[in-house]
């Protein structure tokens, strides 16, 4: 992944949030929870999906029947370097996922872009994605709509965590993990050669 030397995302005043959820759309990524949250939140923030999946139309049925189509538009799969492109239009990324099987890869790819994220608190992802987010319990469309609503009230804090989750990812960027590696080999071989 291609981490800006400076993030791409422009801090920015706005109230009404554009946010951003990107993804397989799948029942585990519980992207009904972004799209519920947002019936919840005090301002009319503005929600993009990305991506497609076997959820789709249920999603947009839900979106439909919360009376919220004039807020959250569905855009079909990209590829990730376009993706990574788009990011400059948000000031937030939404991670929803409700049982982590994988990386967070997207999410660690925002943050690199210097977006905020908002994620259900699952195990790991508290380290993967350091002090650059914010967790909420997943699935509690409340609690996600009351993250939001602290982001939007509060330009300096989006300020901070990008900034934080702009560093943050540089954990992640290929020459550290590569560095990270090469040392836990030397442990375990060295450990292993005293065996």
């Amino acid at each position: 992944m291609p981490v800006p030397d400076h993030p791409t995302v422009q801090p920015s005043n706005r109230r009404r949030l554009r946010l951003l959820h990107a993804g397989r759309l799948d029942p585990n990524k519980s992207t009904v929870t972004a799209i519920e949250a947002m019936a919840f939140t005090a301002d009319e923030h503005q929600l993009t999906v990305i991506g497609s999946g076997s959820e789709l139309p249920g999603l947009t049925a839900r979106t439909t029947d919360l009376g919220l189509s004039h807020r959250i538009r569905f855009k079909p799969f990209i590829p990730r370097e376009e993706l990574w492109l788009r990011f400059a239009g948000f000031e937030a990324f939404l991670f929803t996922t409700k049982q982590l099987r994988a990386f967070g890869l997207v999410a660690v790819e925002a943050q690199a872009h210097g977006l905020p994220i908002v994620y259900g608190d699952l195990p790991g992802l508290r380290h993967t994605l350091g002090a650059g987010a914010l967790a909420y319990q997943p699935g509690d469309t409340a609690a996600l709509a009351a993250c939001i609503d602290q982001l939007a009230n509060d330009p300096e804090l989006r300020r901070t965590l990008g900034d934080v989750a702009a560093t943050s990812a540089r954990r992640h960027d290929i020459s550290t993990t590569t560095a990270h590696l090469h040392e836990l080999s030397k442990t375990v071989m060295g450990a292993a050669a005293r065996v």
